[in-house]
């Protein structure tokens, strides 16, 4: 996968967005089994506090796919990568990124990374 794959991706998660409800919070929860070299399995929580768009799980897990599989290592820098594009693309109130995934020599490793309220990088 390129990375005008992950632009084409990212653009699509707007393309599949929905109106957001009257809600306070979202939390949207996605995996994928063995999505990079470094990782048996990853998990992407996303907690966000929705202006006008939620994001759609779908579209959300084929991007994560997309940006996985470019990036060279699962690690902080993917993480605050997911949460900026995100940030920007749906301009929530706030949003957290919770990143996790077990490691090829089977250690858990988990980042989190807030925009808005409670920035964290």
């Amino acid at each position: 996968m390129t990375a005008d794959s992950v632009v084409e991706l990212r653009n699509a998660l707007l393309d599949q967005a929905f109106p957001a409800p009257t809600v306070a919070a979202v939390e949207l929860t996605v995996a994928l089994e063995a999505p990079h070299s470094h990782a048996r399995h990853l998990t992407l929580v996303l907690e966000y506090k929705p202006t006008t768009l939620c994001v759609e799980s779908q579209s959300l897990k084929r991007y994560l796919k997309a940006a996985v599989e470019t990036a060279e290592a699962v690690d902080r820098a993917l993480a605050g990568r997911i949460a900026e594009d995100l940030w920007i693309l749906f301009e929530p109130e706030s949003l957290t990124a919770k990143l996790s995934w077990i490691t090829r020599s089977s250690e858990r490793q988990e980042v989190l990374v807030s925009r808005g309220e409670a920035e964290t990088d």
